[in-house]
């Protein structure tokens, strides 16, 4: 109970610094910042993290201390996964707010230099060959979950997938896209999907987790057909609502125990964030549990225990 407590407690906190916009606790005390970006209580808490600092660098870019924070930040250890994560936040800026951030002769970290470098330069390269038309099912993947493995051929959820006879691809270049916490990386990667899916000529099933469902979504705006769309913590944003006429059939999963897809729905949420109006095409499936006496948060919407213990579940892979 005590790790749960501290882990309600950090929830808390980081909820006060994203809505209240606390920031002045992130440059005079960023030791709670840096403990999520370094992966310290999970996956989830890097991706709040991540949107938090997102939000801090929008406010800072205007008054142009964006260099201050980075600064302080890297002052501390910093490990690879915190690297990644705040380079991340960078590498979807415009080019002179990151000229702003190399050129300064604050940075001495080398590590740090070298992975901005590398995420700034990263190509998506994906094979398309032709195919008949037949039933494809995809994971896509949200925000910094890029080079995660859950997604991948053999990962966790697609070998679940797969040991339900859902034809989950095998391709050895599936698709992909940035996983960066920026509306220009979710539009692009849509209009990336589309072109992938014209390439496959299939007729498509998509599994999308976190800001992964909203690149799908904006995708149907983009003439994208998909027979069957499953969101998993999806945050729901008036920007991102799809053109439900290319969708057979539409299945919201959610938890309420999950901070993160509501933290991802700022600064234009649909309604409760959580859930889509109940049609005859899409219905909503809330996870209950994970683990025995434990629910789901953010990151477990994709673990195959999620999938076999929650009951609201039960059918929807099969579909």
């Amino acid at each position: 109970m005590t790790e749960l407590k501290n882990l309600r407690d950090i929830t808390l906190e980081m909820e006060h610094i994203f809505y209240e916009k606390r920031y002045r606790s992130i440059s005079t005390s960023p030791q709670l910042i840096l403990d999520c970006l370094n992966g310290k209580y999970g996956n989830d808490f890097v991706i709040f993290a991540i949107h938090i600092l997102d939000q801090y660098l929008d406010d800072l870019n205007v008054s142009g201390d964006s260099d201050v924070l980075i600064h302080r930040l890297l002052e501390y250890e910093v490990k690879k996964i915190g690297l990644e994560a705040i380079a991340e936040c960078l590498a979807h800026r415009n080019s002179s707010f990151v000229e702003q951030i190399i050129g300064s002769r604050r940075f001495n970290n080398i590590d740090f230099m070298n992975t901005l470098q590398s995420t700034m330069s990263y190509q998506s390269s994906i094979n398309l060959p032709q195919s008949s038309r037949q039933r494809t099912a995809i994971i896509i993947h949200g925000t910094n979950a890029r080079k995660a493995t859950w997604w991948q051929k053999n990962g966790s959820f697609w070998s679940y997938l797969d040991s339900v006879g859902v034809p989950v691809t095998d391709d050895p270049n599936p698709f992909s896209w940035s996983g960066r916490n920026s509306d220009k990386d979710r539009y692009n990667a849509a209009n990336s999907l589309v072109n992938w899916a014209n390439a496959k000529q299939c007729e498509l099933d998509i599994y999308a987790h976190s800001h992964g469902g909203n690149v799908a979504l904006l995708a149907t705006r983009l003439g994208l057909n998909v027979r069957k769309l499953v969101l998993m913590g999806t945050p729901i944003r008036y920007e991102y609502m799809p053109d439900i006429s290319k969708i057979d059939k539409l299945y919201n999963i959610f938890s309420v125990y999950d901070p993160i897809q509501k933290v991802g729905t700022f600064p234009n949420k649909r309604g409760d964030g959580r859930t889509l109006s109940d049609t005859d095409k899409i219905l909503n499936c809330i996870a209950t549990q994970y683990l025995p006496n434990i629910p789901p948060g953010h990151s477990e919407l994709h673990e195959p225990d999620t999938w076999k213990n929650s009951q609201y579940l039960a059918g929807v892979a099969q579909a």
